[in-house]
């Protein structure tokens, strides 16, 4: 059986925690929930879930996967938690699977096991990334490095992870009592409305970090990115327009009218 662990500090993301917790374990995983503290962890949205165990009491067991959830408050904590930061590098060094989302991928650049990899994050600690290949994909795997955007794309993440685990149809499998819309086909219009909305989301956080706005989501940047990327698609759609419209035939000129039978009129004087 795979065995899966996922630290949970104060101030996690509930729905990157208990999504790919849930995932897991419908798959067959063996999944351990283990407190960086003792008691019930809050999450970021005060909600309050009792682990399975202490980070204390799973030192030295052997994990074939770690999954650290993000939150700002909750990545902070991981980050600055030796006992996280050791089974990160751990298991990194087995070759075991270390996965990371939202603002997560922060604690596998601080441990140093992320450099020159490709990556994606939560849009906000992005610039944290300075050591990595970024990407906008909402799932990156690089190896044995697993990293996805945040609450939106907890199940396609928990899902990827149960393809890496067990293969694609243990994914089928799962996925038909979940029903989750996962997005491989970028060809499909599922795909590409989400291309479109990645494309929107990359570049209002561009605007962001120009502007100094409150975040990639304030609605002046979002609409001034909705504009932005409108702009940009219906351009090829113009252009291949007017290319594929035939070329007008020119207009034959008016025969010359033929002088008029009769006698001519005279002048009058």
């Amino acid at each position: 059986m795979k065995r899966v662990l996922v630290p949970l500090a104060p101030g996690f993301e509930e729905i990157e925690a208990l999504g790919v917790v849930d995932i897991l374990r419908r798959a067959g995983a063996e999944v351990t929930v283990a407190g960086t503290v003792t008691g019930p962890v809050e999450g970021r949205c005060g909600i309050r879930v009792v682990p399975d165990t202490t980070m204390d009491e799973v030192k030295g067991s052997g994990f074939d996967m770690v999954v650290l959830p993000g939150g700002a408050l909750g990545t902070e904590n991981l980050k600055k938690d030796q006992r996280v930061r050791d089974i990160v590098e751990e298991l990194n060094e087995a070759q075991k699977l270390v996965a990371a989302i939202c603002a997560a991928p922060v604690v596998l650049s601080a441990v140093g096991v992320s450099k020159g990899r490709l990556v994606t994050s939560h849009p906000t600690v992005r610039r944290d990334l300075t050591g990595e290949r970024v990407s906008a994909e909402r799932v990156v795997v690089d190896g044995n490095i697993v990293t996805s955007q945040g609450p939106g794309t907890a199940i396609e993440f928990a899902f990827k992870l149960v393809e890496m685990l067990f293969g694609p149809e243990k994914v089928e499998e799962v996925n038909r009592g979940v029903l989750a819309r996962i997005w491989n086909n970028s060809n499909s219009k599922e795909g590409q409305d989400m291309n479109i909305h990645e494309e929107i989301s990359r570049i209002a956080y561009e605007l962001y970090e120009k502007s100094g706005r409150v975040d990639g989501r304030d609605k002046e940047n979002w609409h001034e990115a909705e504009r932005i990327v409108k702009s940009r698609r219906q351009a090829p759609e113009k252009t291949a327009s007017v290319a594929a419209a035939p070329a007008k035939a020119p207009v034959a000129a008016a025969p010359a009218k033929a002088p008029a039978r009769g006698r001519p009129k005279k002048a009058r004087v």
